[in-house]
């Protein structure tokens, strides 16, 4: 079909793949439409070549000490919601809380702190006021039970299977000058987890400590590299196999100031955390279309800046990340915040971030202090009844690479076809995870090479449909399976081959 490479024609339409415009298919053109090599693409999947294994850990979600109350989780049964996502990790007390919470006074306010000074006690946070949707005052802080405990985010850990990342607040002992006080504070916790039988492997150390908005104390300068430093070392003499996760930056993850902190403490930094909200302010269906989530080269950036620091094996985590909220974002549909979703998740899985933590899974404000509410999607909706969202189902398809050997993997159409591969020795299965960001609805040839024979089944959540489908039976011959992918959409394509297949 010819292309008309200038201006609109009145009876064409834009194609955004080829950058020009099309006349509308009719009887007479259809075969010639249809034929299209855009409306065709291969995935070729090479089950002879590993990549590298991926942490069980690797979808996560973060809590709130305090928008995850105990009525919440026993009411809506949030747990089940957990267990049926596949989520492998969860963060504890959350995000801006960590600087903020002491494990040892589990009933205070997510938003204030027990360090500051009486008077101040029960008005909430300077900036934010009486932030949280539930809210106690301070003479009910010692017996408040409503709030989640050190104890109980672990036993629902273990319940769950789920990694602990536990959060060590910095931040009160930096602003009330009690670093001593913090350090040993960070001990008694570490301690108490191991005496009560919960290993914890991975600590972050306080949250966004950059951040002038939301931390309950702001680092400046090398400040943050220097309390790092000190906890880290008091850390790793008493437990040496602690993972520490450090946040020394913005999103933007500037080269210059990775260099400076790692000078000071990269000697007890075992994991650098960057937040990635796609794309604060700016979010939008054309904007994805346009600028796909990739954070490739920043990632490499990130590792060169290690290497170059003489720290090599320091790894990289997103403890934070999801569709930011704009001005166009609130018209998104749950699909179409779960195929994102999705788009995001691949690029840190191919860039071989270890773990990834959506934020948030319940967030609960007060309408006086954020009237906006704005909405950060996740897998249950954001009012009661909770219920599962699609972003719940894109994280059950996700799951499955889980622990398991990413493959290599490519797409002849990869500017809009994002895909990726795990294996599943044991069982002899492979699940292709393919996102599409075409307007057409493609045949899509799977190729896990020749002489392998077996069935596969797809599950997608397409924009249009605003739901999960699924088609099963399908037929591998030859190495090949074949199957429709719909304009816009999250797929997973579950392969199990047979035995007797190479």
């Amino acid at each position: 079909m010819a292309l008309v490479a200038g201006g609109a024609h009145a009876a064409s339409r834009w194609d955004r793949e080829t950058g020009g415009f099309f006349a509308p298919v009719t009887p007479d053109n259809q075969v010639e439409f249809y034929a299209r090599s855009n409306r065709y693409a291969i995935v070729r999947i090479d089950l002879d070549r590993t990549l590298r294994r991926i942490s069980p850990g690797f979808l996560g979600i973060n809590l709130s000490s305090f928008s995850d109350t105990t009525d919440i989780w026993r009411k809506y049964k949030v747990p089940d919601t957990l267990r049926y996502a596949g989520v492998g990790a969860l963060r504890f007390p959350g995000g801006a809380e960590t600087g903020y919470y002491h494990w040892r006074s589990p009933g205070v306010n997510g938003y204030e702190d027990i360090w500051e000074p009486a008077a101040q006690r029960g008005k909430g946070d300077p900036k934010w006021g009486r932030f949280q949707a539930v809210w106690v005052p301070p003479e009910k802080w010692a017996s408040n039970h409503l709030f989640m405990s050190i104890d109980e985010y672990l036993a629902r850990c273990r319940s769950l299977g789920a990694e602990p990342i536990v959060g060590i607040n910095l931040s009160s002992g930096a602003k009330y000058g009690r670093r001593e006080d913090g350090i040993k504070e960070a001990l008694d916790l570490m301690r108490h987890c191991r005496d009560a039988g919960y290993k914890v492997t991975y600590w972050y150390l306080d949250n966004e400590p950059w951040n002038e908005g939301n931390a309950n104390y702001t680092f400046r300068g090398n400040s943050y590299a220097e309390e790092v430093l000190a906890y880290g070392q008091a850390i790793k003499r008493a437990f040496p196999d602690a993972r520490l996760i450090c946040n020394p930056t913005q999103q933007d993850a500037g080269s210059d100031a990775i260099r400076a902190f790692l000078k000071t403490a990269g000697g007890v930094v075992d994991y650098l955390d960057v937040h990635w909200y796609w794309d604060w302010g700016k979010t939008s269906f054309d904007h994805w279309l346009d600028e796909p989530p990739s954070y490739g080269e920043t990632i490499s950036r990130i590792r060169s800046v290690c290497r170059e620091s003489g720290y090599p094996g320091i790894g990289l985590v997103v403890l934070e990340w999801n569709v930011a909220p704009s001005d166009w974002s609130v018209s998104f549909s749950p699909a179409l915040y779960a195929v994102i979703q999705g788009n995001l998740l691949l690029d840190f899985l191919n860039n071989n971030v270890e773990i990834t933590c959506l934020w948030p899974l319940l967030w609960r404000t007060s309408r006086d202090v954020w009237p906006e509410q704005d909405v950060f999607p996740g897998i249950v909706s954001s009012l009661p009844p909770y219920e599962r969202t699609l972003s719940a189902e894109m994280f059950r398809m996700f799951s499955a690479v889980r622990g398991r050997n990413l493959m290599a993997c490519e797409s002849d159409a990869s500017r809009n076809l994002v895909c990726a591969a795990v294996n599943d020795p044991a069982s002899n299965t492979t699940t292709v995870l393919l996102v599409s960001r075409s307007p057409l609805r493609r045949r899509i040839t799977f190729d896990f090479a020749a002489a392998r024979s077996g069935a596969a089944r797809l599950e997608a959540i397409p924009i249009k449909d605003h739901k999960l489908r699924t088609e099963d039976g399908l037929s591998i011959r030859d190495g090949k399976v074949a199957c429709y992918i719909e304009p816009y959409s999250f797929n997973a394509l579950t392969v199990r081959l047979e035995k007797g297949g190479k």
